[in-house]
């Protein structure tokens, strides 16, 4: 019994005690009332990272195993992937127009792009791949930080075979620095137009648009893009 007393230091147990393992859950997976120890916050926080630390790397990981099931496309997904196959087999296909049901994975269509017709760092995929570089242009910041993040999940990567990383960038000189594009906003490109057309005369682009809707003909969002879509090899525009 613990009496209110923490069973390492002795000191009174404070409202926010813990009910700690004494030999943690993740080697034993049982929890018994009799296995089991009153800690103040301060030793319970230094005995898991002590335990963190002797604690096996393979053993840690297994806490939470990747996905190891397929990948399975959706409709307009294989849909998108045919036409990456027709593009690599010589077909002249320089724009492409998708309207997906909110939650349909549309973000997945710009990856599905870059694994089929970017070459794959140290892959040696240069055979009928028809662009370097992917530019993903977002309306708003958190979708621009998910696109970058989307870009180095584990799980597509392994379903997908690619080994592309992109960067979020506001307006950063050299966008792309070092990966295979970069994720932007359609309000940096308006802030600075030329660093971004100067890019795609640098590189072959893949050109995503994502909810191009936002963007009215004629307006300044329109004309910032333009020099973009007439200078890619490649225009995505995704909306839904």
């Amino acid at each position: 019994m613990a009496n209110g007393k923490c069973q390492k230091c002795g000191c009174d147990l404070p409202t926010n005690w813990h009910a700690d393992h004494i030999e943690r859950w993740a080697e034993t997976n049982r929890t018994n009332v009799h296995e089991m120890q009153a800690l103040c916050p301060k030793c319970h926080y230094e005995k898991t990272a002590e335990e963190n630390k002797s604690m096996a790397t393979g053993r840690q990981l297994s806490l939470f195993p990747q996905s190891t099931e397929s990948i399975k496309l959706r409709h307009h997904q294989e849909q998108f992937l045919q036409i990456c196959k027709r593009i690599k087999a010589g077909e002249k296909i320089r724009k492409v127009v998708m309207v997906v049901t909110p939650g349909g994975g549309k973000s997945l269509i710009p990856i599905i792009a870059a694994a089929n017709l970017i070459p794959s760092p140290g892959r040696g995929n240069f055979q009928r791949t028809i662009a370097d570089k992917i530019c993903w242009v977002v309306p708003r910041l958190n979708l621009q930080k998910q696109a970058e993040e989307n870009f180095v999940s584990p799980y597509f990567r392994e379903q997908l075979e690619y080994e592309h990383k992109i960067r979020a960038n506001n307006n950063q000189p050299d966008p792309s620095r070092d990966t295979s594009g970069y994720a932007t906003t359609y309000q940096a490109i308006v802030a600075n137009p030329n660093l971004h057309a100067q890019e795609f005369q640098r590189h072959r682009y893949i050109l995503v648009l994502d909810e191009f809707h936002h963007v009215e003909e004629g307006g300044s969002w329109h004309k910032a893009l333009q020099p973009l879509v007439d200078e890619a090899v490649l225009v995505i525009m995704v909306t839904g």
